[in-house]
């Protein structure tokens, strides 16, 4: 496992084996396997809906998924140029923000997969330089 959340009795956990797991803490029994990314899984999140999952991986996609039935499905794919290495979802469940290892942060809206702003690793090091970090 690299990366897990919890919220409410459900966990979910993503690993080197390019999954993503949703368990159900209670019972102790996977509810669902979250299969479509091409390289490990480093980051996931819930939505605080708990209907809904996203995951950052090493093939630099962070992809969407809709776990509210039985059967899973993968709703959106976002597209970017470096693995992400930490991810978060704002409340509304429409904006995630991701961290990268090439330094940058990058705002999604998770309903069409549009990048809305992205903060580059150069502003953090002005922001330094200037002494106000």
């Amino acid at each position: 496992i690299l990366s897990c959340d919890i919220s409410n009795g459900i966990v979910v956990a993503g690993g080197s084996d390019k999954t993503c797991r949703v368990w159900n803490s209670r019972t102790q029994r996977m509810i669902h396997q979250l299969v479509g990314h091409a390289h490990k899984v480093t980051c996931v999140r819930l939505f605080s809906s708990e209907h809904g999952v996203i995951s950052g991986s090493a093939d630099r996609s962070l992809k969407v998924w809709d776990i509210s039935r039985q059967t899973y499905r993968q709703t959106t794919t976002l597209r970017h140029s470096a693995t992400a290495n930490c991810i978060d979802v704002g409340l509304d469940s429409f904006t995630a923000v991701s961290g990268h290892n090439d330094g940058g942060i990058r705002f999604w809206d998770v309903r069409t997969g549009e990048r809305t702003a992205d903060i580059p690793r150069e502003y953090f090091w002005f922001l330094f330089i200037e002494g106000k970090v």
